[in-house]
C-alpha cells in the first residue's frame, strides 16, 4: 500500500509532502507545544498527533492568522470599553479575545516557521 501511496503523490505532483520534515529548531521548536495545543483545542489534531510530523496548511495559516487580527482587534475595543466605567464582564471577555488572538498567532507563527525550514531542503523552491 506504501508504494501505491508514493506512486498515488508522484503522479499528482505532491511527492514533497511524503518526504519527511526538518526537524523544528529555534523558536519553531519553542512554539511547537503551543500550537499542538491549539491544534487539539479545535480539535483538529493529525492522526500523527503533533505537529512536528505534518505540514501546516496555506489554509490553516491564512485562517490562524485572520482569526488573531480579528480577535484582537475585538479584544482591544472590548478593553477600551471595559476600562470606561469599570466592567468586569467585558473585561474578561476582552482577555478571552486576546487569549484567542493569541492562540491565532502562535498558530500561524509555527506553520510559517515550518515552511520557511522546508523551503532550503526543497532545493529553494
Amino acid at each position: 500500500m506504501d508504494r501505491l501511496h508514493h506512486l498515488h503523490l508522484r503522479l499528482s505532483g505532491n511527492l514533497d509532502r511524503a518526504e519527511p520534515l526538518p526537524p523544528p529548531a529555534g523558536l519553531q521548536a519553542r512554539l511547537l507545544p503551543a500550537a499542538d495545543f491549539v491544534m487539539a483545542l479545535l480539535y483538529s489534531r493529525s492522526r500523527a498527533g503533533s505537529l512536528r510530523s505534518v505540514r501546516v496548511t496555506l489554509a490553516t495559516i491564512c485562517l490562524a492568522a485572520v482569526v488573531s487580527l480579528l480577535a484582537g482587534a475585538l479584544a482591544v475595543a472590548l478593553a477600551l470599553t471595559a476600562l470606561e466605567p469599570i466592567n468586569l464582564l467585558l473585561l474578561l471577555a476582552a482577555l478571552v479575545a486576546a487569549a484567542v488572538s493569541l492562540a491565532g498567532a502562535v498558530l500561524a507563527s509555527y506553520g510559517v516557521l515550518q515552511r520557511w525550514a522546508i523551503r532550503p531542503a526543497a532545493g529553494g523552491r
